[in-house]
């Protein structure tokens, strides 16, 4: 998101202006792509939002506006802690339509790289994780993020841990549900982001342009500095569409080799020979990071789902079929991952549990017919008698 200058924003918004019936402005946020972000206040139960608009322009766009809706439908399916909440969605006579979504406070991934220079590779893996999180369950509801980058990463401090949300969905990609709506261009966002296919605006573009961006936005984390070497928007775009990453080079001495693999195969020109999902690549980015950080999660998230500390990253040249890909994971799970499902499921295990109690009641029937058959077999008075032997027996007085 760019952020604007208070003097600018403030001539379109002004601090207790309403909106609607419900929210009362308290601060100008930023401007975006597509539209501006204005802090305001809940009137009747006081709680904090962040409110969207589209630009003036596009207001009037039927457009602009049928994507802004089907957004905010979209985002509301979401389920990931690592997307920001959309609360309320609304139409303003002088504004046009607006999306009211939950207030994040945290300092952006870039503003930390433009303090601290680079992070650490394990860092930077378990901040990474996050964002697949976050896009695994994005694009299971058809969504293409397409602005990916360390300034739409926001870092959320909760106690000693850095919880990671993804913001700006003013450019994702929505899938149109209104019949014959015209296809919109895909060459929106931050070219040194952006895959080979969207800035050559291929129609064909999917959610692998997402995996591109993530293996842009890890080389930075780890090296601070972008994948590609232009001074100009020219260089940088004819780069990204013919060169190979200077950056990738073997001497790198910054970047771990096997880390250095996986990057290269996200940043692959053909969509074909990078990680097919998110899945696939947490799947390879797993071993790098910390135990403490791929059982962090809720059992059912993305790290618990499919960590797997002993699976190697496919060869770049490797095609993943999906069968072959589900099987791996459902091996390579390791034990912890096991035990949480097992406690998360026991109706499963009561189930194995009474599968083996007629086993049971078998061997103790069998147990008791021999008893039974052996007392009809000998007189009472034997069976006495052999106890009383047995007891009085010099034999069995003997050490």
């Amino acid at each position: 998101m760019v952020m604007a200058s208070d003097a600018e924003l403030a001539q379109r918004f002004h601090v207790s202006a309403l909106i609607g019936d419900d929210y009362g402005v308290e601060q100008p946020l930023g401007e975006g792509a597509m539209g501006l972000v204005v802090r305001a206040r809940h009137l009747a139960h006081g709680e904090t939002v962040a409110i969207k608009f589209l630009h003036s322009e596009l207001r009037h766009d039927a457009l602009a506006v049928d994507r802004l809706l089907q957004e905010s439908r979209a985002l509301a399916r979401i389920e990931s802690e690592h997307v920001p909440r959309v609360i309320d969605v609304g139409m303003s006579f002088e504004l046009g339509p607006y999306m009211v979504m939950e207030f994040i406070e945290g300092m952006s991934v870039g503003a930390l790289l433009e303090r601290e220079g680079r992070l650490s590779p394990t860092r930077a893996v378990e901040y990474i994780l996050q964002v697949c999180e976050a896009l695994a369950a994005t694009h299971k509801v058809g969504i293409v993020h397409r602005d990916i980058k360390p300034d739409n990463l926001l870092i959320v401090r909760r106690g000693e841990i850095d919880t990671i949300k993804l913001v700006d969905f003013g450019i994702c990609s929505v899938p149109l549900v209104t019949p014959g709506s015209p296809r919109e261009s895909n060459v929106y966002g931050t070219p040194a982001y952006m895959a080979p296919e969207r800035l050559c605006d291929d129609p064909s573009a999917d959610h692998r342009a997402d995996i591109w961006s993530i293996g842009v936005v890890l080389h930075e984390l780890v090296t601070g500095r972008g994948l590609f070497d232009a001074d100009t928007l020219g260089e940088l775009c004819a780069s990204i569409l013919s060169d190979a990453p200077v950056a990738l080079e073997p001497d790198d001495a910054v970047l771990p080799a096997r880390l250095r693999a996986i990057i290269r195969r996200c940043v692959s020109r053909d969509p074909e020979r990078r990680y097919q999902s998110v899945e696939h690549l947490v799947l390879a980015l797993s071993p790098l990071a910390s135990l403490e950080t791929i059982f962090r999660w809720r059992p059912s998230g993305t790290f618990v789902r499919y960590a797997a500390p002993e699976v190697e990253p496919p060869a770049a040249d490797a095609r993943i079929e999906p069968a072959r890909a589900a099987s791996d994971v459902r091996r390579s799970r390791p034990t912890l991952a096991r035990a949480r499902e097992r406690r998360a499921t026991p109706a499963a295990h009561g189930v194995a549990a009474r599968r083996s109690r007629p086993a049971i009641a078998c061997g103790a029937l069998l147990v008791i017919g021999v008893v039974a058959g052996l007392r009809l077999w000998l007189p009472l008075s034997d069976w006495r008698g052999a106890f009383s032997t047995a007891e009085t027996s010099p034999m069995s007085l003997q050490p």
